[in-house]
Order: C-alpha cells, then sequence, then structure tokens
C-alpha cells in the first residue's frame, strides 16, 4: 500500500521528480550531448583504420549505456564511415 499508485511513496517520489525537472533541464541546456558522444566515439574509435556494421552496433550500445539519448547517438554515428558486409 505505501508503493501503490496512490501510496505516499509514489506521492513524494512524484513531488521529488517536479523539484529536480527545472534542474535537470538546466544541465541539458548547458551541455552538449551531441558533441559529448561525438568525441567518446572518436575517442573510441581511434585505433580502428576502417570501422564495420559490428563497430556501430558496439557504439550504439556503449553510448546507450552511457545514458545518451537516441538522437545524440545518431548525431555521433552519422559522423562515421562504416564498411558494408
Amino acid at each position: 500500500r505505501w508503493v501503490g499508485p496512490d501510496g505516499p511513496w509514489r506521492k513524494l517520489i512524484c513531488e521529488i521528480l517536479d523539484e529536480l525537472e527545472p534542474e535537470i533541464e538546466a544541465i541539458r541546456d548547458e551541455s552538449d550531448f551531441d558533441q559529448m558522444a561525438v568525441n567518446l566515439v572518436k575517442q573510441k574509435l581511434k585505433n580502428i583504420s576502417v570501422p564495420s556494421p559490428n563497430d556501430k552496433k558496439r557504439l550504439w550500445s556503449l553510448l546507450k549505456r552511457h545514458g545518451f539519448e537516441s538522437s545524440s547517438i545518431n548525431a555521433a554515428i552519422s559522423k562515421i564511415n562504416f564498411t558494408e558486409e
């Protein structure tokens, strides 16, 4: 009953999230996540002369695990020329 849809914990969590949302948006506005993703991709590919489609999948997974959103991942990966198998 404490964590159900109408439980007191849910209400508390929603209130906390409402308070954090403006701070999260401010961080998003201050940070260039697309460029961060590009930098990470460049770092990971620096020793690979011709990246393969498997490298593309690995990069996608890596960026997802690091918390990047799909738009930033697409921005980073679209700049790379991958070989075709």
